[in-house]
């Protein structure tokens, strides 16, 4: 058995931007949701079955707040993001 836990950076090179489609005058249309980069801690567990099969779960836990702060147009909250993966793998 392998546990880890290491550091996570993350780029985002296509932004998802507003789209208030109910008001097309909105002055957030065209501005972008979230921020660029994120960084997190990635924890790991793999466990070694036999001489070549292996599984295990691996996770990104997000530390930043993603969610762009537009203050002049009262949008606040916050978005960290977070995945958990499984995996099945044959080892050479």
């Amino acid at each position: 058995m392998v546990v880890g836990l290491g550091p996570q950076f993350s780029y985002m090179t296509t932004p998802d931007t507003y789209y208030i489609d109910h008001d097309p005058c909105d002055p957030r249309n065209n501005k972008e949701k979230f921020k660029r980069w994120d960084i997190g801690l990635q924890p790991s567990i793999v466990i070694q079955s036999g001489k070549h099969f292996q599984w295990g779960f691996e996770a990104s836990v997000g530390l930043r707040n993603m969610l762009r702060q537009y203050p002049e147009y009262n949008i606040s909250g916050q978005v960290h993001l977070h995945n958990l993966m499984v995996f099945l793998g044959w080892r050479f």
